[in-house]
């Protein structure tokens, strides 16, 4: 199956688009092992979108950095 380019497109606009394609998929939040640099986990970014081997798109999403 083609599914829409969503990389780097935040998670709410993805989300829609990949609803509107009939696509099958699956998401996982990523966190940065410190907290040096805090994120906001409410603006979630898709960094990554790969097809599984089982047909079903895998898709990795990060919080945008807070402001400080």
């Amino acid at each position: 199956m083609q599914y829409p380019d969503i990389l780097g497109l935040p998670w709410r606009e993805a989300e829609v688009m990949l609803k509107n394609a009939g696509a099958a998929y699956r998401s996982n939040l990523t966190r940065p092992t410190r907290d040096f640099f805090k994120t906001d986990e409410e603006l979630l970014y898709v960094i990554r979108a790969k097809s599984g081997e089982d047909g079903i798109l895998e898709i990795t999403l990060a919080g945008r950095l807070a402001n400080s």
